[in-house]
């Protein structure tokens, strides 16, 4: 799953103006030692499936004026 998400986000930023990395293995995993989870934990946890995206502030900004760019988002999303 990880490498599909990693390809198709990939692709998708073919159509904005930057270039960024997907962190396969990211540092932060939300794992607590204080219990505290995130919403996609606290989700999987009620059987709902769930995905965190975190994009930085430039791609959310292209994605409202690139309608190449989120038509791209959204069909990779279904893709996975």
């Amino acid at each position: 799953m990880k490498r599909s998400i990693c390809n198709n986000v990939t692709y998708v930023t073919k159509y904005g103006n930057f270039k960024f990395d997907v962190d396969m293995d990211p540092f932060l995993c939300g794992c607590w030692a204080d219990g505290q989870q995130t919403m996609v934990q606290q989700g999987v946890k009620l059987g709902i499936p769930s995905l965190q995206i975190e994009m930085p502030l430039k791609m959310r900004k292209e994605l409202v004026s690139n309608k190449r760019l989120i038509e791209n988002l959204a069909e990779s999303l279904v893709n996975i």
